[in-house]
């Protein structure tokens, strides 16, 4: 019966943290304060690559092809790509707007000029 606590160990809390105790709350504090600091960083850090990003491809036309892809990717999240269906019928149709805009900066960067001239002139006939 070894695992069998003592009564000592349950009354003085036998390692556990008393959270009623101000040095345990102010550790506390402290370790929610720098996550806090360290996610404002990383949300930075994430906009200032965005900006980057999307002056590169729309403003300098300069764009690395890691510039492409990190645009496409964010554009891609905007307008929720991977949904397909919305309940609210006026977001369904604010993302379907969306998605015909990414759908056409798609094709006229990824489809060959000969798909894209028979996707719209040949069969606008």
């Amino acid at each position: 019966m070894d695992d069998v606590p003592e009564v000592d160990d349950f009354i003085d809390g036998a390692g556990d943290e008393d959270l009623f105790d101000p040095l345990v709350a102010k550790a506390a504090e402290e370790r929610q304060a720098a996550a806090e600091k360290s996610d404002a960083a990383r949300i930075e850090a994430h906009m200032r690559r965005m900006k980057q990003a999307y002056t590169a491809v729309f403003e300098t036309g300069n764009p690395t092809r890691g510039d492409i892809e990190f645009v496409m990717q964010d554009l891609f999240w905007f307008v929720r790509g991977d949904e397909h269906y919305f309940k609210d019928a006026r977001l369904q149709d604010v993302m379907a707007g969306r998605k015909q805009v990414l759908q056409r900066i798609t094709e006229y960067t990824k489809l060959t000029f000969d798909t894209l001239y028979r996707k719209y002139a040949e069969t606008q006939n």
